[in-house]
């Protein structure tokens, strides 16, 4: 029997201060004052400006200069989807991602999605012990844009938060960048079309099938976190689960919300199917974490909690016996 690792909260705290930073930020700043101490920290894309030819592709890399102590980061970039549009750097996975860095060391990685038709792309890790947190400067990701369309597209930062190993925030600065799509390629080639003679077929009708008439799935409720609210008080007043809410609303930990979040509520749906494959069961050992278990299976840390009835993703126990869900 064992406890879960003391060492191994502190980056899962990380990405959660990190996630969430922009409510922690007036507290650390009052409490840390060390953390205000470190000046010209800069997240900044380099190059800063280039040009490429439409169809060909522009590497840039997301780089943080200048930074101590550091053991996650948080960052947010747009684009214009209609110039740009990301490269997949793992076609193996599902959507579109890009290329991590090492500084700091990806070993949790908390998100990693570029949208291609909202153009965003969002980056979130934290290193795991016995890792130390970095000093200086570094690669922190690299992303391959496409020309799409002639156009200049700004690369601008709507999100930057870097912390310690104690989540606690770290000042930084951001510096964007911009892609020039068009010219230095050849013309498209636009094929002479050849005329065609169309014989006419007879045509038999028949009458279509009745349509059926599927009502829209219901709006999602949005929620206002008043004081005193926790997950589960939230989740039991809409008649759903908490993990449901959690992963609705990206919180990586159920038990950190904070007064004045809007949460989405979703609407109650239709009855679930029956029962599916007999789930698999695996007995945890030594050593092993709800998110190396999940990883090892292929489903997500949520899933696993919730069709083990967890509270807790940071505790299980050697000889615990979880069920792995279908995939």
């Amino acid at each position: 029997m064992t406890k879960c690792n003391s060492n191994l909260l502190h980056p899962l705290l990380v990405v959660i201060s990190v996630v969430t930073v922009a409510v922690m930020i007036s507290s650390l700043l009052a409490a840390v004052p060390a953390a205000a101490m470190q000046a010209g920290t800069l997240v900044r894309i380099q190059p800063v400006s280039q040009q490429v030819a439409v169809g060909q592709t522009a590497t840039i890399e997301i780089r943080i200069e200048n930074v101590s102590g550091l053991y996650a980061a948080d960052v947010e970039l747009r684009f214009n989807p209609a110039v740009l549009q990301v490269q997949d750097a793992d076609p193996g996975r599902e959507g579109v991602q890009i290329q991590p860095g090492n500084f700091p060391s990806p070993d949790f990685p908390a998100q990693n999605s570029a949208d291609n038709a909202a153009g965003v792309i969002r980056y979130a890790l934290t290193q795991l012990p016995p890792k130390s947190p970095v000093t200086g400067s570094g690669l922190l990701a690299t992303v391959v844009f496409r020309g799409q369309a002639a156009g200049t597209a700004d690369l601008t930062f709507s999100i930057v938060n870097l912390a310690n190993a104690q989540g606690q925030q770290i000042p930084a600065s951001s510096q964007g960048g911009n892609i020039i799509v068009g010219g230095g390629g050849p013309p498209p080639v636009i094929p002479t079309p050849t005329p065609i003679t169309l014989t006419p077929l007879p045509v038999t009708l028949t009458p279509p099938p009745p349509v059926t008439l599927t009502p829209p799935p219901p709006t999602p409720t949005r929620y206002v976190v008043q004081r005193g609210d926790t997950l589960y008080s939230i989740a039991r007043r809409f008649g759903v689960s908490i993990w449901q809410l959690a992963s609705l609303n990206n919180i990586y930990n159920i038990n950190l919300i904070y007064v004045g979040q809007v949460l989405i509520i979703p609407a109650p749906g239709p009855t679930p199917p029956g029962p599916g494959p007999a789930p698999n069961q695996y007995v945890v050992q030594f050593g092993d974490t709800l998110f190396s278990i999940a990883r090892r299976f292929g489903v997500s840390v949520w899933q696993l909690a919730s069709y083990n009835n967890i509270p807790n993703p940071n505790y299980i126990r050697a000889g615990q016996v979880l069920l792995i869900p279908p995939r």
